[in-house]
């Protein structure tokens, strides 16, 4: 496994999702990469009770089992979902269970990043989750 690293050019506010540039962000750039904690499926329903649940994502074959990117990873928000293209991409790695965030296009200083359809991150449910590559 690659060495895992938060990116320092990146910030979130702490009262809503986004995550942002603090700088300036060159085309290809990888932002991050990092763990992501899987957790058994018969889990799901004690998480539901929970506010973390706002941050679980689904992981695995089928995106079955629940799971919680560390870094930012649940706190990007899908271009499509606004109407704004993506400008990053993620990059699931389910050997390893990590997510690498890479930038589809320069990125300016505290333009919000946003991922690509097949984010590791949906607010509502694993079930919206259906549609996600491996």
């Amino acid at each position: 496994m690659d060495s895992l690293f938060l990116s320092n050019s990146i910030y979130v506010y702490p009262d809503k999702l986004g995550v942002f540039a603090r700088q300036d962000i060159e085309e290809h750039e990888v932002i991050e990469h990092v763990p992501v904690i899987v957790l058994p499926e018969s889990q799901l329903k004690d998480l539901e009770k929970t506010d973390l649940y706002d941050y679980v994502f689904g992981w695995g074959i089928g995106n079955v089992l629940p799971s919680i990117g560390l870094g930012f990873t649940s706190f990007y928000r899908c271009g499509e979902m606004n109407g704004t293209p993506p400008n990053a991409h993620p990059l699931r790695n389910l050997r390893d269970n990590t997510i690498t965030i890479i930038s589809l296009v320069p990125i300016k200083q505290d333009e919000e990043i946003l991922i690509a359809g097949n984010q590791p991150a949906i607010r509502n449910s694993i079930e919206h989750n259906s549609h996600l590559k491996q």
